[in-house]
């Protein structure tokens, strides 16, 4: 696009960004391929068509969630951003007290419970941006994919990694650093993302 545009600041960033932006797009369509190869393996062995017809409706759940994720991590990246520049200190302590009651919870095993702090430290970041239609926005599409948000913490690994990086957003969010949060947050739905889909294999 630079290059078609007669500019020059193609740059290391602009390329990951790009990708980045490309990528859903990719994975939803070799999803659907996958689809098709899965219906055409379980018409000609018939006997294990049951699992294959599984791990189609799998793989067409996900690859139908993809598109929603996806507007999902751009609206926590402008959510977070809005927070760096509205929220009132007030509202960051709340969230910084959400945060820790969710370590709690992590630091128990309990799943469920840190599931429940998690959902209310992202909507509450939303409704700290001051904007009320993103808010609004945001918790219609999160009722889509709750389940899918819960499913990408079963792994221990992905858990712990996920705390580390609500750490780093409540750290940026505290310096009121939009640039960083921005990153954070869209990074933190991609990596939920890509934790749903590595599960297909064990359907």
């Amino acid at each position: 696009d630079a290059r078609e545009s007669s500019r020059d600041d193609i740059t290391m960033d602009n390329a990951v960004i790009e990708v980045l932006r490309l990528l859903p797009a990719v994975v939803l369509v070799l999803l659907e391929i996958s689809i098709m190869s899965a219906i055409s393996v379980a018409l000609s062995t018939r006997m294990p068509m049951v699992v294959n017809l599984v791990t189609c409706l799998a793989i067409f759940v996900v690859g139908h969630l993809t598109e929603t994720l996806v507007v999902m991590g751009a609206l926590d990246a402008l959510a977070g951003e809005l927070a760096c520049l509205h929220a009132t200190e007030s509202q960051i302590n709340e969230i910084r007290a959400l945060h820790y009651e969710m370590l709690a919870y992590h630091a128990r095993g309990d799943l469920a419970g840190y599931f429940r702090f998690n959902q209310q430290i992202h909507l509450k970041i939303v409704q700290s941006s001051g904007n009320s239609v993103l808010f609004n926005t945001y918790r219609q599409l999160n009722g889509n994919v709750r389940r899918a948000r819960y499913m990408a913490n079963l792994s221990q690994e992905r858990w712990d990694a996920a705390v580390r990086e609500h750490d780093e957003i409540l750290s940026a969010l505290a310096a009121r650093d939009a640039e960083r949060i921005k990153r954070l947050l869209s990074d933190h739905l991609v990596h939920k993302l890509q934790s749903v889909i590595s599960a297909l294999p064990a359907v």
